[in-house]
């Protein structure tokens, strides 16, 4: 999905959430000169309500984005066939997570995979990366990958094996 849907979609999700969050505080008694559903009043409670609820929407609506990825990642590394590849283009995606140990990135590598069949195919892999495992993944280095049977134009780069670029 482009960046822009997942912007859209997750300021549609605070909104969602802090209306919700509005009117359950208007239910718990908090709100004060409201009237359902579309007359918001005051009341501290409700608006407090309503802008934790506005977080919590954006919150798992970023889960949500994510979801279908660490689920494709996880039966990639618990089902998936080894298989080595050639990194044809790698680009990122713009998005990261930033921890206290950690910056991870998300990055797309596009690869060519030989299967065990001799045959030559094109896929790619969407994954999050720190940012020394994504330099080493250049244009024309060799890769293992791991890839389903089948859905072999969908893979999963293994960083174990990467050498750094120097």
């Amino acid at each position: 999905m482009r960046k822009a849907l997942r912007v859209i979609f997750m300021v549609f999700a605070g909104i969602v959430g802090g209306y919700v969050g509005y009117w359950l505080g208007y239910l718990a008694g908090w709100s004060t000169n409201a009237d359902w559903p579309f007359q918001i009043g005051g009341g501290t409670g409700a608006i407090l309500m309503s802008m934790a609820m506005a977080v919590a929407g954006v919150l798992v609506a970023g889960g949500l984005l994510r979801l279908p990825s660490l689920v494709i990642d996880r039966r990639l590394r618990k089902h998936g066939e080894h298989a080595e590849a050639t990194v044809i283009d790698r680009w990122g995606t713009g998005l990261d997570l930033r921890g206290l140990s950690s910056s991870l990135r998300q990055y797309r590598v596009l690869v060519e995979v030989r299967l065990p069949d001799g045959t030559h195919r094109r896929a790619h892999s969407t994954q999050w990366l720190e940012p020394d495992e994504f330099a080493a993944l250049q244009p024309g280095q060799r890769i293992m990958v791991r890839y389903l049977l089948r859905h072999p134009d969908r893979v999963l780069v293994d960083t174990t094996h990467l050498v750094p670029a120097e």
